[in-house]
């Protein structure tokens, strides 16, 4: 793929990335005040709920990374100090992200996976 091509691919993900974070981002304050009394939070929306919700903030989370890093990208391909800068971002930050997120899942499914048929049943 050219470079053109990427840097393009890479601007618009980024675009919708960051559309969809600022459409989807979570109400902070409420889930502030939810943790801070943690068997009020449970008892008015239940297990499920709470965790649905962690779980979407957790998600929210990534979504800004992943904005920022197809950002740093697309901007890797301007000249100059600014493509440098981005250049130096893109190269060094995210791939250490990007391993550390793919080992945390990949953890995540080996603890999860004894436990999952025991959930079904």
């Amino acid at each position: 793929m050219s470079n053109s091509k990427r840097l393009i691919r890479s601007a618009v993900l980024g675009i919708v990335d960051g559309i969809a974070v600022v459409a989807l981002r979570p109400d902070w304050a409420q889930l502030a005040r939810d943790v801070t009394a943690p068997h009020r939070w449970l008892d008015r929306v239940g297990a499920d709920q709470a965790a649905l919700t962690l779980a979407l903030a957790a998600l929210w989370c990534v979504a800004v990374w992943l904005a920022v890093g197809l950002g740093a990208i697309a901007a890797a391909a301007l000249p100059g100090r600014v493509g440098g800068l981005a250049r130096r971002v893109a190269g060094r930050v995210l791939p250490a992200v990007v391993l550390r997120a793919v080992a945390g899942v990949a953890g995540l499914g080996v603890l999860v996976a004894p436990v999952a048929p025991a959930v079904a049943g």
